[in-house]
Formats: structure tokens, sequence, C-alpha cells
């Protein structure tokens, strides 16, 4: 028995969204999915769902990585931050960057959330 139509179509809409996830535009991402552009304007919704999803997945992951070497680069600051043959500027560098990078990393991941949880609401059509 054949496959339906859309099981059939599920992997090129997926390609679709990995391709415009990565940043090409819709129109090139369906013509490199073999996908004719009616069949894109009729999913593009849910594309565009998918789109959102990846890029917070690919988002996620590349955090993940960030916070390996992040440790490594707080413990480096930390050293120059209590190295006494470092000079006065060296450690005040240190404390300020840490400082920096805290507030920095609080924000985003703060904004992170409160987008995530707001596109959770349009998805299901609140507000």
């Amino acid at each position: 028995m054949p496959e339906p139509k859309r099981a059939r179509r599920r992997p090129a809409l997926d390609a679709i969204a990995q391709l415009v996830a990565s940043g090409l535009p819709h129109e090139e991402a369906a013509r490199q999915a073999g996908v004719s552009q009616r069949v894109l304007s009729r999913h593009k919704e849910a594309i565009d769902r998918r789109v959102i999803d990846l890029r917070s997945e690919i988002a996620g992951n590349a955090l993940n990585r960030l916070s390996g070497a992040l440790e490594r680069a707080v413990k480096t600051l930390d050293a120059a931050l209590t190295d006494e043959q470092a000079t006065p500027a060296t450690r005040a560098r240190a404390a300020v960057a840490l400082i920096n990078q805290f507030v920095s990393l609080r924000e985003h991941g703060d904004l992170a959330q409160r987008i995530a949880e707001m596109e959770r609401h349009i998805q299901r059509g609140e507000q």
C-alpha cells in the first residue's frame, strides 16, 4: 500500500525548516527540498513553528557547548583576580569582566525564558 501524501511530504517540510533555520529564505529552501511554492505557502505556518523550535534547539546546543568554555574562562578570570603578582589594573579588568559576563548571561537567560513562554502562548492562541 503506498504511503499517504502527508507522510511522504513530512521529510521535505522538515528539510525546508532545517534550511530556513540555518538562514536560507523560504523560497530557496523549498526549491532545494524539491517542494513547490504552492505546497510551501500551504504549510508555511507549520514550517515557521518548526523553525522556531529548531532555532531554540540550536541555541540551546550552542549554550551547552559554551558552558564548558565559560567555566574555564571564569577560572582564568578568577585566577587573574586573585593573582597577587597581577597589577591592580589587570585585577580590576578581571573583576569587571566577571561582573559584565554574569549580568549579560542573566539577562539573556531571562529574555530567552520570557520569549519561549510568549511563543508557547502564541502557538496556543492565548494573549
